[in-house]
């Protein structure tokens, strides 16, 4: 694939740039806002990963996670934009792998992420969001159609269910999920709409095109779920785990809530930023090595790339090849 013109690239020499006290600021008051989706048995991931474990337990044992009610009154709570676990620059290298510029692309849970944007003005001209929240697909709407790039404005956006979706089989050659799954492993029995969440993206998939599940979870926790099989006992998916790269915010995010140890994080001075992004850079650098050593303390988060396979092995097509 060509490579795109794009500023949304990696460069680590646009750490510093990227890290502005600005717009840490305004993460750290949206992570704040959050009650810690994404953090089942009290971890905290390298998204938000909130500190009431309580109020956590008590939201797995009610489903709330799956309930628009929850997510509506939540995102009234909250404006702008926010990126669980990672970013875009932090995708874009394992992305390009998987898709061209005319790709059909499903985001799934899409939430407040900027991953639609993003993904528009990079040059991918078909990108389709969904969440459950109402609310949530209203107000990504209309700033998609206050942009100023055509490309964002033409993003489409549906409230819609992921576990009942409304689309015709091989719809799509891309499934992008960044924290659905995550945020329903926090309920006690939410494991039957996990599965039907992974079987409609296998439904509306091409035959070789990938599901992307960005989890913090281990391949020990999140390769079970993508051990489904079809007729006659053949495979549904051939998977392979990478890593992905905590974006420098939520690293930072990290840093800062080790040293305020438990106080809220808006009591985060200059100083602890000043001294957490040197580790975070570092972080950065050295994630493909780093040993996991848990969701608690791991600089990375786990991309988990499930390519279709066709129900008999024959009729597997080459994008079902592994990374």
């Amino acid at each position: 694939m060509e490579t795109k013109k794009s500023d949304l690239g990696p460069n680590k020499s646009d750490l510093s740039a990227e890290m502005t006290r600005k717009k840490e600021i305004k993460d750290l008051h949206e992570v704040e806002a959050s009650d810690g989706v994404g953090s089942d048995r009290g971890e905290q991931t390298g998204g938000p990963g909130g500190s009431n474990i309580a109020e956590r337990t008590e939201a797995g044992k009610r489903n709330i996670y799956h309930d628009p009610g929850y997510w509506d009154k939540r995102y009234e709570k909250t404006e702008g934009t926010f990126d669980w676990y990672t970013d875009y620059r932090s995708l874009k290298p394992y992305l390009e792998e998987l898709v061209d510029e005319d790709s059909r692309i499903l985001n799934i849970g899409c939430g407040n992420s900027n991953l639609p944007r993003d993904l528009a003005l990079d040059g991918y001209g078909d990108v389709t969001s969904i969440d459950i929240s109402k609310l949530c697909i209203n107000r990504m709407k209309k700033r998609s159609s206050e942009a100023k790039e055509s490309s964002v404005q033409s993003l489409k956006w549906v409230q819609m269910d992921a576990s009942r979706l409304s689309f015709s089989e091989y719809s799509f050659d891309l499934v992008i999920d960044k924290g659905t799954l995550d945020a329903l492993v926090c309920s006690n029995d939410m494991l039957p709409t996990i599965r039907k969440i992974i079987s409609e993206a296998w439904r509306v998939l091409r035959t070789g095109g990938c599901l992307v599940v960005i989890t913090y979870g281990s391949p020990n926790t999140r390769m079970p779920f993508f051990q489904q099989k079809g007729e006659g006992g053949h495979p549904l998916w051939s998977v392979k785990a990478i890593r992905v790269p905590y974006s420098p915010s939520a690293l930072l995010i990290r840093r800062i809530r080790a040293m305020l140890k438990g106080k809220p994080l808006r009591t985060a001075t200059r100083e602890m930023f000043a001294k957490a992004m040197p580790e975070v850079k570092k972080d950065l650098e050295s994630f493909h090595a780093a040993k996991d050593r848990g969701p608690e303390h791991n600089t990375f988060c786990y991309a988990y790339c499930c390519f279709k396979l066709a129900p008999k092995p024959k009729d597997i097509d080459d994008r079902s090849t592994t990374l």
